[in-house]
């Protein structure tokens, strides 16, 4: 497992299986929202061509998961049950600059080697 730290609230990480959680926690409690590395893999191609998707609101990561972005706030939602992950405006911008390329790294080495067992 590794963990990203976005701020002292805010942090990401990543199993051994792939699967990315966004959790934020406040005092004893911590919330947040789970990702499939396919899931992962699509909020990957829809950062890329974000630009191009500016008028849409909300875009289908897979399986009743959605990437938000709504009057300057971005967020990752399951709409059932209804739980979600809110991008702090700074926090987006350190997750889009650098954050989400190390997780890409990191889920395609694990990826690469957990697939090269079975080889």
């Amino acid at each position: 497992m590794k963990v990203w730290n976005l701020d002292s609230q805010q942090h990401i990480k990543v199993d051994h299986a792939g699967k990315v959680h966004f959790k934020c926690s406040r005092g004893n409690s911590s919330k947040g929202i789970t990702l499939t590395w396919r899931q992962f893999f699509n909020l990957h191609d829809i950062m890329r061509d974000l630009e191009y998707f500016e008028r849409l609101k909300f875009i289908s990561l897979g399986n009743q998961v959605w990437f938000q972005h709504y009057r300057n706030e971005i967020q990752i939602y399951h709409s059932h049950p209804s739980i979600y992950f809110s991008f702090r405006k700074a926090n987006w911008e350190k997750y889009k600059q650098s954050v989400h390329r190390s997780i890409m790294s990191f889920i395609r080495r694990e990826l690469i080697a957990s697939l090269s067992r079975y080889w």
